[in-house]
């Protein structure tokens, strides 16, 4: 094999564990990912109270978020409303 075709696949192998490397780690959520698989190998009793608690105090406090926000988009889709129709308005009498 010649230098060159030796540093074509040098790359191309570098290239292919970087993305090996990238695919299993995850990038950001990396230690969630992990962190997943972990609690699945520890739970030997199928899960524990304290897991199904901490799940539901995560789903309400989920919920309580959700609603405050759709609650705030009701609000910012009015005064756009509001904003466009005064734009209009303003727009057909010129002071």
């Amino acid at each position: 094999m010649s230098s060159g075709q030796i540093f074509v696949l040098l790359i191309i192998t570098i290239s292919t564990l970087g993305w090996v490397a990238r695919s299993v780690l995850g990038g950001r959520d990396a230690g969630v990912r992990l962190g997943y698989w972990a609690d699945r190998g520890r739970a030997t009793d199928g899960g524990s109270s304290h897991d199904e608690a901490g799940t539901q105090r995560t789903l309400a406090l989920l919920l309580a978020e959700n609603e405050r926000l759709v609650g705030q988009i009701g609000r910012l889709e009015e005064r756009i409303a509001v904003r466009a129709r005064s734009t209009r308005c303003a727009d057909r009498h010129p002071s």
